[in-house]
């Protein structure tokens, strides 16, 4: 197996410091645990370490920060960073219900085949090692182009049961109206994923709920009319559309 590093990814506001930052240390000290576990020897590493290394990389900076953690085998800790224009992209949107009312809508399309995702510890953690989504991503001819009509954006995986699961890149979950109050339901964990910190906030909100999906259900969503949103702790969240064109190809 080749070498990996454990991985977060982590919003910086000069203003209001890391987003999510409890949600992102509490993850990444559950993959730890996982992988020492399984034989992947990342040291112990405790709260205060990262805390530390990230405050460090950001002192004196006053730009809105991408900023990507990093953990080697020995329990090295690193981090990287890329500068932003704002704490939000400007095609996205805060909250749900300001995504439900409308705005730029991405493409993307259903995978062709399952992926083996299914108890993966790594898409169960945030990793470098990436191949199950960069795969994908190459069966589908993606292109990071949120406003191109025929060419997708991104691409939903699915597993062997034909449960979908999340996008390359972000959660989804999908939107009904009824009884004056909006309904979001988000691809069950154990249908094998990552569970990213904006849908774990969303979750501990009672925004989101929980269930299986099954591809079928997703496509009858879209016909339906329904919202599809996606989301993570610093796109946050978008509206997106399955290419029609390419779904018969995924349903067969």
């Amino acid at each position: 197996m080749k070498d990996f590093s454990l991985l977060e990814t982590i919003l910086y506001d000069p203003q209001q410091g890391f987003y999510l930052l409890n949600l992102h240390i509490a993850r990444l000290l559950l993959a730890i645990n996982d992988m020492n576990k399984n034989g992947h020897d990342f040291g112990s590493v405790e709260s205060k370490d990262i805390i530390n290394v990230l405050q460090e990389s950001v002192r004196g900076n006053d730009r809105y920060l991408r900023v990507r953690l990093l953990l080697s085998k020995g329990g090295v800790l690193s981090t990287s960073h890329t500068d932003l224009d704002s704490p939000k992209p400007p095609l996205s949107c805060s909250s749900l219900v300001e995504a439900a009312k409308g705005g730029a809508v991405f493409s993307i399309v259903l995978d062709n085949c399952p992926s083996d995702v299914l108890d993966n510890p790594f898409v169960t953690h945030k990793t470098t090692c990436r191949d199950v989504y960069e795969d994908a991503r190459h069966r589908s001819h993606c292109e990071w182009n949120p406003l191109n009509d025929h060419t997708p954006f991104d691409v939903v995986l699915w597993n062997k049961l034909g449960q979908v699961t999340e996008t390359s890149i972000a959660n989804l979950a999908i939107g009904t109206y009824s009884n004056n109050k909006w309904h979001w339901k988000t691809p069950h964990h154990s249908s094998g994923l990552l569970q990213g910190v904006f849908r774990q906030k969303l979750l501990e909100e009672n925004d989101v709920e929980e269930v299986m999906i099954t591809k079928e259900d997703l496509v009858s969503a879209h016909e339906r009319g329904y919202i599809i949103v996606c989301f993570n702790s610093v796109r946050k969240i978008y509206r997106v559309r399955l290419l029609q064109d390419v779904v018969k190809e995924a349903m067969v």
